[in-house]
């Protein structure tokens, strides 16, 4: 969301300086799967495998409950995210350092009421407050602008309400023959 569509990101917190800090929340890696997913598709492989690839499939007949017994979520990255910046070098998102757009302080305020802390982040997000590092540029509409914009929207979905919905029982009856065997995908 950072990169495709410009959502701008504020940290709090941090050691007690005013340099900016990375941002954080979510995965950077492309695949996440849950251990679980890993492991029930391991039964299935020991289900379908022959006799002889079983006997080769030590990693496989080894996982166990142990993880999901020791952690409240496990979950392992099966395939870097590699950015258009990288391509060359090949570093995965994940290892690379991005600072947050803003990074703000904690305040004793926020200890007692965490609205506070969303208070503080609309503020330097619309309100014009200044950030501890960074900075979140402040757009100004006017009332034309939001006025077109609303009216635009208004339209679109004036139009979308007129066009006919594709229902998926039409796609799949009528839809594309499949790639590998040329016929209609059955319902």
């Amino acid at each position: 969301m950072h990169r495709q569509a410009g959502v701008k990101t504020i940290a709090f917190g941090g050691r007690p300086n005013r340099d900016p800090i990375q941002a954080i929340g979510g995965t950077k890696g492309t695949n996440n799967y849950p251990f679980g997913y890993i492991q029930a598709l391991a039964k299935v492989a020991l289900g379908t495998g022959t006799q002889e690839q079983i006997a080769n499939w030590t990693s496989v007949t080894a996982y166990s409950n142990l993880p999901l017994n020791r952690s409240t979520d496990t979950s392992i990255n099966v395939r870097d995210n590699i950015l258009r910046d990288n391509l060359d070098d090949g570093i995965p998102a994940q290892f690379l350092y991005e600072e947050a757009d803003c990074r703000l302080f904690y305040e004793p305020a926020m200890l007692k009421d965490p609205r506070a802390i969303w208070k503080k982040a609309a503020s330097a997000a619309w309100g014009g407050a200044k950030c501890v590092a960074g900075n979140l540029p402040q757009k100004r509409e006017t009332q034309f602008e939001r006025r077109r914009k609303s009216e635009a929207r208004k339209i679109r979905a004036r139009a979308e309400k007129r066009a006919p919905a594709m229902k998926a029982v039409d796609f799949v009856a009528k839809g594309p023959k499949s790639p590998i065997h040329g016929k209609k995908v059955p319902l």
